[in-house]
């Protein structure tokens, strides 16, 4: 009868192990996912035209364990392809972008065709059209022995992301000062400001990108985003960072580095971009002057490089046949002034006014007796009506039709 418990207990035992061995471990994992390298991005697939739909390939990589007994866990499971509009995706709306595949256990071949534990599988998937946004995700559903049960997992934790580059649209006539239209200007370091302005009813976007460019490199020098309003204010001369924009005022930590590239053959050139979109302006060139030099190339004339500085930066010029003065209104001490044109060469040409008040601006229509075309320079000399001594001349100008 002893004989008999003994051998039954180790009956159960057997039944036991035997119960283990039938029931099967039946985990598989999922080792690695990617899209195949022809289709990505910097690591994202490339969406080239979001009008269509953009076939790729990626590759999933499975492994089982051995058993204790020879062979393999089963591999069986599901690989399905997911597309998430989110980034963290913890609470993503899933798509299907590729047919389910079921895994079986001929997939586990090793490159002689022997049974493997490992299963490397490149299936074919489709994003929809227009998707330019959000992360690729696999559904994985496979049976976990520890819950004796099918389980699905979104492995957001190996996601990869869609990539589409957006062609930036270019607003030609975005900027209105420092115009792309005009000749180049000058802004005298440290006293004088540079008020950029834009026309913000083109842009869409609530907040812009301001920045300066460096116009020999293209590198960028500083940049900020400010609301879209139209205008800011250039402070050159500040030793401190502050991207505050207070009183619509952006100051520079550049002062220095300005200074060493003092003079006329320095450019620079303001940006500007919508943070939430695609549209984008360029500024004229400008440069950073001590007094008043050429701003032109140095083999042009400049009659008078030395005059006081009355003028602002880009204060003369042509458009459209007419001759336009913008002057700057504290540096001359005149209640009126009388405005004359001067030719390149620093002859006089003609009075344009004998007296008008000293207010900042003068404009003369056209005027067929003041010879236009590429051949024709000027330059403008306002002076005090009151105190003749008092004066100053403009930068040269090409006098012509836009």
């Amino acid at each position: 009868m002893k004989d008999f418990i003994i051998n039954k207990k180790i009956y159960l035992v057997l039944l036991l192990i035997l119960a283990n061995f039938l029931v099967a471990k039946a985990d598989v994992q999922l080792s690695g996912f990617k899209v195949l390298p022809a289709y990505l991005v910097s690591g994202k697939l490339n969406v080239a035209n979001p009008n269509v739909v953009t076939p790729f390939k990626f590759q999933v990589s499975l492994s089982r364990q051995l058993l204790s007994t020879g062979g393999n866990e089963d591999g069986s499971c599901t690989i399905t392809l997911m597309y998430a509009v989110c980034n963290s995706c913890t609470d993503p709306s899933y798509q299907e972008i590729s047919t389910p595949r079921a895994v079986i256990e001929a997939d586990y071949k090793d490159n002689f065709g022997h049974p493997s534990g490992f299963s490397n599988l490149t299936l074919d998937a489709k994003l929809p059209a227009n998707i330019t946004k959000g992360v690729l995700i696999i559904k994985f559903t496979y049976y976990n022995s520890d819950q004796q049960k099918m389980l699905t997992e979104y492995m957001s934790n190996n996601s990869i992301g869609v990539y589409y580059n957006e062609p930036p649209v270019l607003v030609a006539d975005l900027v209105s000062y420092p115009s792309p239209n005009q000749f180049e200007i000058g802004v005298k370091l440290p006293n004088e400001d540079l008020e950029f302005k834009w026309n913000n009813s083109k842009l869409t976007s609530s907040l812009v990108n301001i920045a300066l460019y460096d116009a020999s490199s293209n590198l960028i020098v500083e940049k900020t985003n400010v609301p879209n309003n139209g205008s800011i204010i250039f402070d050159f001369s500040a030793v401190q960072i502050d991207n505050t924009n207070n009183n619509n005022r952006f100051t520079l930590n550049i002062f220095s580095a300005l200074m060493a590239g003092y003079g006329y053959n320095s450019k620079y050139y303001i940006r500007i971009k919508e943070v939430f979109g695609t549209k984008y302006g360029k500024s004229g060139l400008f440069c950073f002057v001590n007094d008043h030099p050429m701003l032109w190339q140095s083999d042009l004339p400049n009659a008078f490089p030395n005059a006081f500085w009355i003028f602002r930066p880009d204060s003369s010029g042509s458009g459209y046949g007419e001759l336009v003065v913008d002057w700057l209104v504290n540096r001359i001490n005149a209640s009126n002034v009388s405005i004359d044109l001067y030719d390149d060469q620093g002859n006089f040409f003609k009075r344009l006014a004998n007296s008008v008040p000293n207010n900042g601006h003068f404009i003369r229509p056209p005027d067929n007796t003041i010879p236009r075309g590429n051949p024709y320079f000027y330059q403008f000399k306002i002076t005090s009506v009151e105190n003749p001594s008092s004066f100053g001349y403009s930068e040269v100008f090409h006098h012509w039709f836009d």
